[in-house]
C-alpha cells in the first residue's frame, strides 16, 4: 500500500500565505482560479496544503495575485531575518 508522504513546512507556509493575500483582495477562490488560468479546485489543494506548486506555476500565481513571487513564499518565521530586522543593516569590513 502506498503511503503518502507530508509535505515540507514551506507547502505550508505557502498555503496559508496563498490564503491570506486571496482573502486580503477580496477574491473568491474562483475569482482567483480564473486569474491565474488554474482550476478552482486547483486553488483549493493549494490552499489546503495539499498541492506543492512548482515554480514556473508559482510565477503564474503571483500574477493572479498581482504580487511578487517572493511575496508568496516569503519566510517570515526565519531567524536570520529576525535578526537582521532586530539590528539593522551589517556593514562588512574586509582587511587591508
Amino acid at each position: 500500500m502506498k503511503t503518502k508522504s507530508p509535505h515540507a513546512a514551506v507547502v505550508n507556509r505557502f498555503a496559508a500565505r496563498w490564503r491570506e493575500l486571496r482573502s486580503s483582495r477580496g477574491m473568491t477562490q474562483k475569482e482567483l482560479a480564473q486569474a491565474a488560468q488554474i482550476t478552482p479546485t486547483y486553488v483549493w489543494r493549494l490552499e489546503k496544503g495539499k498541492a506543492a506548486p512548482g515554480i514556473d506555476l508559482i510565477e503564474w500565481l503571483a500574477k493572479g495575485l498581482q504580487t511578487s513571487i517572493a511575496d508568496l513564499i516569503a519566510e517570515t518565521d526565519s531567524p536570520q531575518s529576525e535578526k537582521l530586522l532586530r539590528t539593522g543593516p551589517q556593514t562588512f569590513r574586509g582587511t587591508a
